[in-house]
Formats: structure tokens, sequence, C-alpha cells
């Protein structure tokens, strides 16, 4: 007989892990690895930086996060309500992955973008679903940590997926790496078919039909400015996020040393930054917290700069500010979640989630393709000089948010008492 989700609170957290991995380690491969791959290739950055439509999916959440929060699939194959999506999902990417496996970009730029685009379709879906469960799974004093175990396990699958199969990609080539991470999906989602919801643990067994008040809860004061939030924090976080592993492959660096650093000076310290932002958010107020990363976004831009003009390009430099940008990731992402998992808790948790989750995700999107477009036509150098200047106004405009609607959110993630086991 199949047995049931954990109940503990440190099996939710090995729970969580192991499925955002799974999530994210092929989304890594395609957000990360993949504009290496097409700047080897000869595009434009003004292109690779559309290749942001192909993560649209995500930023879509909220259009099919009801749906999930309201419809079963059948149940014979799947066993539990959303636990049926999260396979579900899993099984399409896994198709569509082994697919693509046959359709490298340089033969089919457009087959290959379809299929990269339907993978994170499917893994949206399922993500939503995930994100339904996890977010009614922890409690008040447990979410700033459930969190952070997400965003740990999401930058797990960056880490593997952007800097291990990169690496893989460089020696074997595009068809055996495919193949390569199709095979690791698999083993990932092996756990998940013997479990069962139980409407205990973690688990979301909620057999009725959900009533939905989506435009009440978009409408709330907190929600707006949310949205507002979420646009000035991918400004700061995203804008240069994919443009400096673009610059490191134009300053003639291999994909294969590209990866290394993801993989040593990368990743692992994005997953220190979650436990770090974990660990202040129950300390510090959410404004006082972001305003620091502000000035830490500031930073990291003044080292780009200085690495676009060749002032500074020694390893150990380019270790140091990767390390950086990744620990400031990782400890805002978790922070932010924290924020999302709080906001969102209720009966309609997926398709909250799926609202504020799908702007988070469409902000980057749009933070993105202006860095791509701007590095194209401004250059590496003035776009990150311009990246400084913007993280102090945002600064200003991030302390009349927290004054006004969002000042409840300051206090959401600040607990005395230690998460219950």
């Amino acid at each position: 007989m199949a047995a049931s989700y954990p109940v503990s609170y440190l099996g939710k957290l090995a729970f969580f892990f192991t499925a955002y991995l799974g999530q994210h380690t092929p989304v890594g491969f395609i957000w990360l690895a993949l504009p290496v791959i097409f700047r080897k290739s000869g595009f434009p950055l003004s292109q690779i930086g559309l290749l942001g439509i192909l993560y649209t999916p995500w930023a879509l959440k909220f259009l099919y996060a009801p749906v999930v929060d309201r419809f079963s699939l059948p149940s014979l194959l799947f066993g539990g309500r959303k636990k049926a999506w999260i396979l579900f999902g899993r099984i399409i990417a896994l198709v569509f992955l082994y697919i693509l496996s046959f359709c490298p970009p340089e033969t089919g730029v457009l087959q290959s973008c379809v299929l990269i685009f339907i993978i994170n379709t499917a893994f949206a879906l399922g993500d939503i679903a995930l994100d339904g469960v996890s977010t009614n799974s922890f409690t008040p004093s447990q979410r700033s940590w459930g969190a952070g175990i997400q965003i740990t396990g999401n930058f797990t699958g960056f880490m593997v997926g952007g800097g291990v199969f990169l690496i893989v990609f460089q020696h074997l080539g595009w068809s055996v790496s495919l193949k390569l991470l199709t095979l690791f999906l698999f083993l990932l989602s092996l756990p998940l078919l013997f479990i069962r919801e139980n409407g205990g643990g973690v688990a979301d067994g909620t057999k009725e039909t959900v009533r939905l008040n989506v435009a009440g809860f978009v409408r709330q004061r907190q929600t707006i400015g949310f949205f507002f939030f979420l646009l000035l924090m991918a400004l700061v976080l995203k804008t240069g996020y994919q443009l400096r592993m673009t610059m490191l492959f134009d300053l003639g660096i291999s994909p294969v040393k590209i990866g290394t650093w993801m993989l040593w000076a990368g990743s692992p310290v994005a997953i220190i930054g979650t436990f770090l932002g974990s660990s202040l958010s129950r300390n510090i107020p959410s404004g006082r917290l972001f305003t620091a990363g502000c000035l830490w976004a500031a930073a990291v831009a003044v080292m780009s700069w200085l690495l676009a003009e060749g002032i500074c390009r020694g390893t150990a430099f380019i270790a140091l500010t990767m390390g950086m940008e990744q620990i400031l990731m990782g400890t805002m992402m978790a922070s932010i979640y924290g924020l999302i998992l709080g906001i969102s808790a209720g009966p309609q948790s997926a398709t909250n989630f799926g609202i504020l989750c799908g702007t988070q995700h469409l902000t980057t999107f749009l933070a993105v393709y202006l860095g791509g477009w701007a590095g194209q036509y401004l250059g590496y150098a003035t776009v990150f000089a311009m990246m400084t200047p913007l993280c102090l106004v945002v600064i200003f405009l991030l302390r009349l948010l927290f004054a006004g609607s969002l000042r409840s959110l300051d206090t959401m993630l600040v607990f005395s008492s230690s998460p219950k086991k």
C-alpha cells in the first residue's frame, strides 16, 4: 500500500526540496544554459533576451491555477487531487524533453522553441499544484523556512541544470545532454508514485469544489501594492541576471568554465542565501530587508561594470561577482516567496499563489527582455552603470510601499516562536 505524505516538519522540508528540485533542474538548463548555448551559436543579445518569452507559461500560472483548485484529474492512475496535476505535468514534460533531444537549436530554432514552450507549460502546471500544497502545509511560524527550502530546491535545480548540464553539453553535445536530463528528471519523479494524499501532513486532500473569488483577491490594496513591489524587485534582481552569463561568454570564457563557476561559486552560494533570507526574515522587517538587498544589488552592478570595462577581470573577481549576485538572489527570493506563502494561504491557495507567482515570473520576463535589449544596443558597461542609480531609486519607492499598502508585511514573517515540529 502507498505510504502517506510525511507529517513531521523535517519530513515536509525534505519532500518539498525533492519536489522543487525535480521541477527546476530542466528549467535551470533552459533559463541559464540555453542563453550561453544560443550565444555560442551566434545569436544576438536582443534575440537571446526574447528567450524569456519561452518562460511566459510560468507568468501565466494565474490562468490555470483556478483549474487546479477547482477540478480533479481521474485519481485511478494518479491518486490524489493536486498530486494528479503534479504527475500529469511531469509526464508531459518528460515526453517532450526527450523529443527535444532530437531538435538542437541550430537545426531548427522554431521547433526547438515550441518544444521548450510546451515543456515550460507542463512544468508550470505541475508547479502551481505543488505551490498550492506547500502554501497550506506550513504553519505561520514555519513559512519562512518553508519558503527557504522551496527556493533551495529551485536553486539546486538551477545549479544542476545550468551548471552540471552546461558542462555535460560542452563535452557530450545537445542530444546526449537532453537524454541524460530526461533520465535525471524521471528518477526524481519516482518518489511521487509512492505517496498518496490523505488530507494530512503536507497533503491537500480537499474533495469539494472550491468557490473562488479571484477579483476580490486582486482588488485588495495589499495585493495591488505587492504587484508594484514585485516589479521593482525584478528590475533590481533580474535585469542583469542573464546578461552577466552572456557577458562572460563574450569575454572569451568557455561554457565549461562558466558552468563550473555556476556549480561552485554560483548556485551553492545562492542556497546559502536562501537560508540567510529565511533566517533574516524572521528577525528583520521586510521593508528594511529589501532596502538592504537594493544596496547589495547596487554593489553587484558596480562590480559588473568593472568587469565589463576590463578594469577587473581576474578569476577571483569574476567568482566573487557571481557569488555576491547569487547570495543576493537567494536571500531576496526566499524572503519574497515567504511573503507570497503568507498572503496566499487559504481555500484558494493555488489560485492566490498562481496570481502572485505568475506576476513575479511576468516581471522577471520583462526585466530580462529589457536587459537583453539594453545590452544589445547600449553595451554591457552602460547597462550596469545605469543599474546602480536604479537600485537607489527603488529603495525610495520601497519605503513608500512599506509605509503604505505593504505595511502589514513588515511583520508577516517575524516570529518569536520556534517552528513547530
